[in-house]
């Protein structure tokens, strides 16, 4: 599967500038390893290593541990890509209701952004 960044309306992607904006090289670079790797993992082979859950009807989170840090990225899988919704660093157990709304509205977004035939379903 390839991994995709879902645009903002500014076109930038917030979970391009979350990992931009992290100060420690180090994270970064674990962050993107996971991202790169995930392209070449099976779908068994993520959820088995622990760097993917299921935490609703299409929504997947991310789980990349790093110093202590728990870095979050939410996304939903659409043909064949991983679409980095919203990331975020997690301090509960618990995923945030607030960030878990704001990956549904932008898979709402997506959805309506790519064409129809992508999903399977007949053109209208």
């Amino acid at each position: 599967m390839t991994v995709e960044f879902f645009p903002s309306a500014d076109e930038q992607s917030q979970v391009w500038e979350f990992i931009d904006q992290i100060e420690d090289k180090k994270a970064q670079k674990k962050i993107l390893a996971t991202l790169e790797a995930m392209e070449t993992m099976d779908f068994e082979g993520l959820y088995k290593a622990e760097v993917l859950r299921k935490i609703g009807n299409d929504l997947y989170e991310i789980r990349i541990q790093f110093r202590n840090i728990a870095y979050r990225i939410l996304c939903v899988i659409r043909k064949a890509a991983f679409w980095l919704l919203h990331a975020f660093i997690k301090k509960s157990q618990k995923t945030p209701s607030r960030m878990v709304n704001i990956a549904n509205a932008r898979i709402k977004d997506l959805d309506l952004m790519l064409p129809r035939r992508m999903f399977g379903s007949a053109s209208v």
